[in-house]
């Protein structure tokens, strides 16, 4: 099998650009934080002409190239302002899902330098940590939430049998006090 990075290097070399970045954006939706994979991409959507989005990958790379330097400015200079939380929430699941360990240290520095405090930082951070260990227990079945949910379907079910059996003795009802009155 075909190593995606040798897929990638073959559209391009083949000047197909447009299959280049739908091979990497295939790779994105189910790929950790790879600092390579956010290189190429955001290469490809430079060479593509799309700067402020290949700005976001190259920024997410740690990657810093002379030449990347117009992409990465002109991706902070719109999107780098207001809460850190609004800020990450941009980014792609890779970035959104990772530790802060994972992100390079150099896209944390500059998150500060650009005024994000970092307290807010490590709170987004340990926020998702949190998040995803919530999810595991429940993967696992660990915790309240299996019996939660399972009590929730049962008191659901319950419920809709109680409304059946109302409904049909209030038809049962009707019927009587029909034939009553016809006589």
């Amino acid at each position: 099998m075909t190593d995606w990075r040798e897929k990638l290097d073959k559209e391009i070399a083949a000047g197909r650009l447009w299959r280049a970045k739908e091979i990497a954006q295939g790779r994105l939706s189910h790929q950790a934080y790879d600092l390579e994979l956010f290189e190429k991409y955001g290469s490809i959507l430079k060479e593509m002409g799309d700067l402020r989005s290949a700005g976001k990958f190259l920024f997410l790379s740690g990657i810093r190239r002379p030449d990347y330097s117009e992409c990465i400015e002109l991706f902070l200079e719109k999107d780098g302002n207001g809460a850190f939380s609004n800020f990450w929430g941009k980014m792609p699941n890779a970035a959104r899902l990772a530790s802060k360990t994972t992100v390079p240290k150099i896209v944390i520095d500059e998150l500060i330098t650009l005024g994000f405090a970092e307290n807010a930082i490590n709170k987004v951070f340990n926020d998702t940590a949190d998040r995803l260990k919530r999810i595991e227990k429940i993967k696992l079945g660990e915790g309240s939430s299996r019996f939660s949910n399972w009590f929730s379907i049962a008191t659901v079910m319950a419920l809709a049998a109680l409304f059946i059996g109302l409904v049909y003795q209030a038809i049962i009802g009707v019927l009587a006090i029909w034939t009553l009155l016809l006589g």
